[in-house]
């Protein structure tokens, strides 16, 4: 169902691969399209994923390619979602599914609700009923209601064929012109060296000064830590690692963790990378971030 998506989407594919097989689905997932075309149908293999509980069922697949299974509500794909749509959803979603499955809606388009549509389903995601998960389509998570963002997973696409060239290409206006080769080179060092002694020593690193140096490129340090942890992921899923190039030990981390435990990382690292747009204390935030981690 995602396998045709771990070399373009690999980041995406592991993430759901890892998440199902530990237990870790979320009640909501917001999908940052980035201009990726082929979103929609990936939010449908997606679904088809969540339903089946990542094991391929025939007959829920066929069901679904044929648009006759209950349990899983599209809205959005064929114009403006309207209030009257998502108080339609809740109702075909109050009582429980008929098979005992997970219930599963994709919302496109989530960045155009208007007020009385995003209200209702800002309802409903705080009180979901039963099994439900949602997954809601953005093409940039800057324009969707803060307080929908808050209660979902976020999940950026990458349109790019390599990953790490696309890091600073960003909602920070920062210079797109720049490769991940070229700025290790110059912070790799210092980057891994802080996320590694936070590993070693906890929440102690805040006492060390250079750490507050960073206010000035929090934003590639959080994006560096993003793929810094997703690397040790790979390292220990058996996989090939992109930062093995660079002189750095991610076993060194690796040994600290487990797959859950680099997966919290990755979503704490995801949320302050959203949460550092709209924050103006960065002594505070660096501070909230290194406890946020330390809690995992």
């Amino acid at each position: 169902m995602l396998d045709k998506y771990s070399d373009s989407q690999k980041m995406f594919y592991d993430y759901f691969n890892v998440s199902n097989n530990a237990g870790h689905v979320s009640h909501a997932y917001l999908i940052e399209t980035c201009g990726v075309s082929y979103s929609f149908n990936l939010a449908l293999d997606l679904a088809k994923f969540l339903l089946c509980d990542g094991v391929y069922d025939e007959r829920i697949c066929n069901l679904i390619d044929n648009g006759n299974y209950p349990n899983l509500k599209i809205i959005g794909n064929n114009g403006a979602v309207k209030k009257v749509d998502i108080v339609t959803l809740k109702s075909d979603f109050s009582m429980k599914s008929t098979d005992n499955k997970r219930q599963v809606y994709i919302l496109c388009d989530v960045q155009d609700l208007n007020k009385n549509a995003a209200n209702s389903l800002l309802k409903f995601l705080e009180e979901p009923e039963g099994d439900v998960i949602a997954i809601l389509l953005c093409d940039n998570v800057i324009n969707v209601m803060p307080t929908i963002v808050s209660r979902c997973q976020i999940v950026s696409l990458i349109n790019d064929d390599n990953v790490y060239d696309g890091i600073f290409v960003s909602l920070y206006d920062t210079d797109s012109d720049v490769r991940y080769e070229d700025f290790v080179k110059e912070y790799v060092s210092n980057f891994f060296d802080i996320y590694l002694r936070f590993e070693q020593k906890g929440t102690s690193v805040l006492t060390k000064s250079n750490f507050y140096d960073l206010k000035d490129c929090i934003y590639e340090f959080l994006c560096f830590g993003y793929y810094l942890y997703f690397d040790v992921l790979n390292y220990l899923l058996n996989r090939k690692v992109k930062c093995s190039s660079f002189d750095i030990d991610i076993q060194k981390i690796a040994e600290k963790n487990n797959t859950h435990d680099i997966i919290k990382k990755m979503e704490i690292i995801d949320k302050f990378i959203f949460d550092l747009k709209y924050n103006v204390n960065i002594n505070l935030f660096l501070d909230n971030f290194i406890i946020s981690m330390g809690s995992v």
